[in-house]
């Protein structure tokens, strides 16, 4: 009966405002996007969600533009173009057009979002104090 299941603590620091107060924001936005899935309201976390990995966009540490091709990408590149993937996931719950006009998030889908949020959160906040 064991190892159906895996956590993985994802500890993003409180009210950080250094160098960026828009980092207080972000985790502000995935506290709230955890618990609006506890509250079973995943079309909000999802837009929590959003809202962080928006601000996550602003705050990463990549030189701009992205290069095509994942090979010629820095860490920090490839980390940035994780968050616009995650972005543009985030983004498929409002709107009400093609494919994703049916989308309605499921905990799952919820719980997924939220987590790579914190991740890449943590990832962009260390790389910020280097």
């Amino acid at each position: 009966q064991w190892e159906r299941g895996i956590g993985i603590p994802i500890l993003l620091p409180l009210a950080v405002t250094e160098p960026d107060p828009a980092r207080a924001d972000v985790v502000r936005y995935v506290k709230d996007a955890r618990q609006k899935i506890d509250g079973a309201d995943y079309a909000g976390s999802f837009a929590s969600s959003r809202k962080a990995l928006e601000l996550l966009r602003s705050l990463s540490p990549a030189s701009l533009p992205i290069p095509k091709d994942p090979k010629d990408r820095d860490y920090a590149q490839r980390l940035h173009a994780v968050i616009d993937c995650l972005f543009s996931l985030a983004s498929a719950s409002p709107h009400a057009d093609g494919r994703v006009k049916d989308f309605d998030p499921s905990r799952a889908d919820a719980l997924a979002l939220a987590g790579a949020t914190a991740s890449v959160a943590q990832d962009v906040f260390s790389w910020l104090l280097r």
